[in-house]
């Protein structure tokens, strides 16, 4: 079980976060905690770590401690950079598939 730091502490969670993650969801916030870490010349380790044991929350906690403030506005460009990235992958595949 993926814990939640939100709903341990009673807080709600933020528009574009959902309370209980799937586990899409949840790989998907550890890729990009990770990218955002690199970016920033962080080791992840420490924020998987916070992820896996406290929650979402608890490892944006750790980036701002070490980043500073914005961490959760830029968690939020860095991820919709990826999905675009990813939905363009899928429409080359598909261009490509469908040209096969």
């Amino acid at each position: 079980m993926m814990p939640d730091a939100c709903a341990e502490h009673g807080e709600p969670r933020p528009a574009g976060f959902s309370a209980a993650p799937s586990a899409a969801e949840y790989a998907e916030q550890a890729l990009v905690l990770a990218m955002l870490a690199r970016e920033h010349a962080q080791d992840d380790a420490p924020v998987l770590t916070a992820l896996a044991q406290h929650g979402f929350d608890a490892a944006l906690g750790v980036l701002t401690q070490t980043v500073g403030a914005g961490v959760r506005d830029a968690y939020l460009r860095r991820r919709a950079r990826w999905r675009a990235a990813q939905a363009a992958a899928l429409r080359v595949a598909a261009s490509v598939e469908v040209g096969a």
